[in-house]
């Protein structure tokens, strides 16, 4: 679930933006080498859940066509649990 910006700054070059949040459950084995000595690992339901926040500039080749385009920036992500 998010929401995505777009700001045209001249022609063919844009800025933009968003806020996702994800929710990633899976499900995993741990292993660890004491650990596994005493129990065989077991799988167990792992709960991924992050905020996303990109931010960066995009450049479109063919703004009239097909819209191939070239991007730069950075993505934010931050972890809303622990995976312990």
């Amino acid at each position: 679930i998010g929401l995505n910006m777009d700001y045209s700054l001249k022609g063919s070059l844009t800025i933009f933006s968003a806020f996702n949040y994800s929710n990633l459950d899976f499900t995993g084995t741990y292993f660890c080498a004491v650990c596994d000595f005493a129990f065989p690992p077991s799988a167990e339901e792992i709960e991924f859940r992050f905020i996303e926040i990109p931010i960066g500039v995009r450049y479109y080749f063919f703004p009239s066509k097909i819209r191939l385009f070239s991007e730069f920036g950075l993505n934010n992500i931050f972890q809303l649990n622990s995976l312990s």
